[in-house]
């Protein structure tokens, strides 16, 4: 199935290729092109980086849509970095369409006043999150009746304010096409739209270029397994590390600052200016070490993350795939998950493998590499694996070269030449 074959035009095309680097369909993006341009309502369930977000745009982005002077498609997601990321993406396509103006985000933390301006141009297509499009609804700045499309990206996550999404539905059109999308879907979660709904799915629901590891520890000494692991990672690319506590993010920054490492936190309650200038320094590759809540698990696009270290085991199966879908994300990156068990998390471990169909490597940290497997006496000296993360080995100066020994006359030798020196 090719990009032709469901019907873009030769424009549409050259977008994707110039903008995305992207040819062909992914299997979301094919199964979801024909129904969703049909006008049908649609749950898509796929894995992170599978392309879901072009899934959806594609097909409803069309030149009727991109050419009307109304609001006709509202997505949703639950914070505005994922807003802003949609947004970029809609626009640049939308622009290399010849619909520069087409897009327009609104998200709590941001300059109302600007957002106010952009919706009075009357854009097709608005994107926000749920508190700032139901103040922009009771402003009457937004017209629900003539939303023709509304998209919950992550809608698992959004659903943890179901208040909020069965108000946001009360201002829309009973008839408006409803489109849900998340890696994971449960029926609970889509008996709660109580629509006919067509269920899509991608081919899997991991990423198979993950590599899942353990690394065994006490439950009381976690960060003292995560400071030889960070540093021994150094060089080997991005890390996004995962707490469950928001108020634990600053101390354990602190302490990895402390320690001369480039770290930063990520979580809901900074402020939206402070959040966009760490993302940008991920993306410029001055912060190396991210340490996130699950704030960032949710449909962020970080290509550069190279490894998901979960300090704090994750709650449930789907937190934990949310959070490793954050690496190996493109058609051929690879990354790792590394998970800090203790004892008592063994038991949820076994749990997590049976239900994700995935099993987890055990790996330790020595002398300031990374290896795969159980970790030996320290008398024992292992052997790097190369299946393991790209640890810098430690240069050792070279050796002196062997001195040269003088090699000594025989005696006889010396014998004859004193003779000789006799005679004369």
């Amino acid at each position: 199935m090719t990009f032709a074959d469901l019907g873009l035009t030769d424009t549409s095309r050259q977008a994707l290729k110039d903008l995305f680097g992207v040819t062909d369909p992914t299997s979301i993006q094919a199964k979801a092109y024909p129904p969703l341009a049909q006008g049908r309502s649609v749950a898509l369930a796929d894995i992170t980086g599978s392309g879901k977000t072009l899934a959806y745009l594609l097909p409803l982005l069309t030149d009727d849509l991109l050419a009307a002077s109304e609001n006709r498609l509202l997505i949703i997601a639950p914070t505005a970095e994922l807003c802003k990321q949609i947004a970029d993406v809609a626009d640049a396509y939308c622009t290399a369409l010849g619909h520069p103006q087409a897009v327009t985000a609104a998200f709590g933390g941001a300059n109302i006043r600007y957002q106010l301006e952009q919706l009075g141009k009357r854009p097709p297509v608005v994107i926000g999150t749920p508190g700032r499009i139901l103040e922009l609804f009771n402003r009457r700045k937004l017209n629900g009746q003539t939303i023709r499309t509304l998209i919950l990206d992550e809608v698992d996550a959004l659903l943890g304010k179901p208040a909020d999404i069965a108000d946001l539905q009360k201002r829309l059109l009973r008839d408006v096409q409803l489109v849900l999308v998340s890696a994971s879907l449960q029926d609970d979660q889509l008996a709660f739209f109580n629509r006919d709904l067509l269920r899509l799915a991608g081919d899997g629901a991991l990423n198979t270029r993950i590599h899942h590891l353990i690394l065994p520890c006490q439950s009381s000494r976690k960060f003292d397994q995560l400071r030889p692991l960070l540093f021994a990672l150094q060089g080997s690319g991005t890390s996004l590390v995962f707490l469950n506590a928001l108020d634990q993010i600053d101390r354990i920054v602190a302490r990895l600052r402390h320690l001369g490492l480039p770290a930063a936190g990520l979580y809901s309650a900074m402020h939206k200016n402070d959040r966009q200038a760490v993302m940008q320094g991920v993306r410029k590759g001055d912060i190396t070490i991210l340490v996130s809540s699950d704030l960032a698990a949710r449909g962020l696009d970080l290509p550069i993350i190279d490894q998901v270290i979960h300090l704090d085991f994750p709650n449930d199966p789907t937190t934990y795939v949310h959070r490793a879908g954050r690496t190996a994300r493109g058609p051929e990156a690879e990354g790792a998950s590394v998970v800090l068990v203790a004892g008592r998390d063994e038991a949820a471990l076994r749990i997590y493998e049976r239900e994700l169909g995935i099993h987890f490597d055990k790996m330790f940290v020595r002398d300031g590499l990374c290896y795969l497997g159980e970790a030996p006496e320290k008398a024992e000296k292992p052997t790097p694996s190369s299946k393991s993360f790209k640890a810098k080995k430690k240069k050792t100066a070279p050796k002196p070269p062997p001195k040269k020994k003088s090699k000594k006359a025989p005696k006889h030798a010396a014998r004859k030449k004193a003779q000789q020196k006799k005679k004369r």
